[in-house]
């Protein structure tokens, strides 16, 4: 397996979504990780299920991408409209056919990293894993409040088709509100 992380603050994917238009020989694996729970987190796995619609909107086969998300929002007794996530102002649901491939007590940075890995102890738990090669492309986003250091930082040589990015910096700290006053998240 042949990956790379590179550091990238962005607030969407732009640059990896242009790759998607363009022809190549390989395939295209995505990774996507909220790692907060609870509602006053809601932002985090809003954010990742809208990066899941755009990425799927993109013809990436749901096989070939890996969903990591607490899974306890949509549902939450604090949510106005139950089944429903949005991640911007009277937005459109983007929870709707997002994957459950590790939610709740599966959210770990073990269980993560062990994806990015493609973990064959994870495989014979029935689990899904990175299973890209050399002519794929990987696209990988973890959403996080951020602290000092990043684990993406300066990881890996930067010659390899694979794109990461967090959703802040190595040197921030963030919360986001994608639902504000009306949502009370």
């Amino acid at each position: 397996m042949l990956h790379i992380i590179l550091t990238s603050k962005t607030v969407n994917a732009v640059p990896f979504i242009r790759q998607l238009d363009e022809p190549f020989e390989g395939k295209s694996w995505v990774v996507l990780a909220a790692s907060a729970r609870g509602w006053s987190n809601y932002g985090m796995q809003a954010d990742v299920y809208h990066a899941y619609q755009m990425i799927h909107s993109h013809g990436i086969p749901d096989e070939n991408i890996i969903v990591m998300h607490y899974d306890d929002i949509a549902f939450d007794k604090q949510n106005p409209t139950p089944g429903i996530i949005i991640n911007k102002y009277g937005g459109p649901d983007v929870y709707k056919g997002v994957p459950k491939d590790y939610t709740g007590d599966e959210v770990t940075p073990q269980n993560f990293l062990g994806i990015l890995r493609g973990d064959e102890e994870l495989v014979k738990k029935g689990k899904r894993v990175l299973k890209s090669g050399p002519n794929d492309r990987v696209f990988v986003y973890l959403d996080d409040h951020g602290m000092p250091g990043s684990m993406f930082e300066n990881l890996l040589p930067n010659n390899i088709s694979v794109y990461a990015m967090t959703a802040s910096r190595a040197d921030e700290e963030i919360h986001s509100d994608c639902g504000g006053d009306e949502r009370g998240a």
